[in-house]
């Protein structure tokens, strides 16, 4: 899994690696076309189920507050820590 802590209120969200690959592409300023697409070459999805369901993780992101530091590329304030499963973890 990865978790994602805002530094400006130590807010941390936690979610699964596909989620993390979502928000990384957020933060590089991917479109949600562009984030369906990979999704689409990488787990041979449809694409307009992959653009269904980047939206919705997009739309949750906007719900618990965190998409507009995520839209303004303010990568400085987060950071996402992956936990590997024998317990330690790690900066990316």
């Amino acid at each position: 899994s990865a978790i994602l802590m805002r530094l400006s209120d130590n807010r941390t969200v936690e979610f699964d690696l596909l989620g993390r690959q979502i928000i990384q592409s957020i933060i590089e300023g991917k479109t949600v076309d562009d984030i369906a697409n990979e999704l689409v070459h990488q787990y041979d999805v449809d694409h307009i189920q992959a653009q269904s369901d980047v939206t919705m993780f997009i739309d949750h992101l906007e719900k618990i507050g965190i998409m507009d530091s995520l839209k303004q590329r303010k990568a400085q304030e987060f950071h996402i820590e992956q936990a590997i499963t024998n317990g330690t973890s790690f900066f990316l």
